[in-house]
C-alpha cells in the first residue's frame, strides 16, 4: 500500500469520540465504512498525489461561551451545527469556498478588516515525494495531481474556553501575520460575550451523505461502492 502522510488531523471514527489534541477531523465520501487504508488504495489507483478537504467550521446552539467540552467527549455532540449556505462556491474546483462560513460570518462580515478571514482549503492526505511543496502550512500545495473525491475538515474551536485561548494568541502574535485572526476572534468575543454562532441558516450535522448531498464534498460516480463484492481486504496500517 502506499504511503500517506494524514497533516494536522485525526479520522473521524465510527464512534465519534475523541480524545486528541487536534481540533480538525477529516471527513471523506462514505468514511463511515470506508476506511482510511481503502482511501488511500482507491486513491493510489487512480494516480492522485493528495486530497483536498476544506474547513467546515462546527458549533453549537448555544453561546460559544456555554458550550461545555470535556476532553474524551463526542466533538460532535458537543458542536453538532454548520453554516448551511453561508460558504459560497462549493464546486471545490480550484478553490471552492475560499474564505466563507462561520467565522467569517460571525468576526468579518459587516466589519471594516483590512485583512482576510481565514483561508479554507486544506490538504491533509498527501503521497508525499521529492517536488511536492507545501506552503502556509498545509493551505496551499504544489506540484501535485489532486483526487477527484475531496473531502472535508470538521473543524472544532467554538468550545467555553475559545475567548480565553483567542485573547492569548492574540498576546503571543505567534501566528500568520502576527495572529489578526486572534485579534479578531478576541475583539468580537470581548464585546459580545454571549456571542451564539447559531442562526438561521445552521444544518445539524448527520453523515458523509448529507455532506456530498450539499456540495461539501464530492463523490465522484466511479468512487467504489463499500459494499462491493471482493473489494474488502486486510491492511496493515505503517
Amino acid at each position: 500500500m502506499a504511503k500517506y502522510l494524514l497533516l494536522n488531523s485525526v479520522i473521524l471514527p465510527d464512534s465519534s469520540t475523541f480524545n486528541w489534541s487536534s481540533s480538525q477531523v477529516e471527513g471523506h465520501p462514505q468514511y463511515e465504512t470506508f476506511r482510511l487504508p481503502h482511501l488511500v488504495e482507491h486513491l493510489d489507483n487512480e494516480g492522485a498525489q493528495a486530497m483536498k478537504a476544506p474547513l467546515l467550521d462546527m458549533y453549537s446552539d448555544k453561546a460559544i461561551s456555554d458550550t461545555a467540552y470535556l476532553a474524551g467527549n463526542s466533538f460532535v455532540e458537543a458542536c453538532p451545527y454548520f453554516d448551511g449556505d453561508a460558504y459560497k462556491n462549493k464546486d471545490l474546483d480550484p478553490d471552492g469556498f475560499k474564505v466563507t462560513g462561520a467565522r467569517h460570518r460571525l468576526f468579518w462580515q459587516d466589519r471594516d478588516r483590512n485583512y482576510s478571514s481565514p483561508y479554507l482549503p486544506k490538504f491533509p492526505l498527501i503521497k508525499w515525494q521529492d517536488g511536492i511543496a507545501l506552503e502556509a502550512s498545509t493551505h496551499v500545495l504544489h506540484n501535485v495531481k489532486l483526487a477527484q473525491a475531496t473531502g472535508v475538515l470538521l473543524h472544532f474551536k467554538f468550545f467555553q474556553d475559545f475567548a480565553v485561548r483567542a485573547k492569548l494568541e492574540a498576546n503571543r502574535k505567534e501566528h500568520f501575520a502576527d495572529a489578526q485572526q486572534y485579534v479578531a476572534y478576541s475583539e468580537v468575543l470581548s464585546s459580545q460575550s454571549n456571542l451564539s454562532a447559531f442562526y438561521e441558516g445552521s444544518v445539524h450535522y448527520e453523515n458523509s451523505t448529507q455532506l456530498v448531498r450539499l456540495g461539501f464534498m464530492r463523490m465522484p460516480k466511479d468512487f467504489p461502492e463499500v459494499n462491493a463484492p471482493g473489494y474488502w481486504k486486510e491492511f496493515t496500517v505503517v
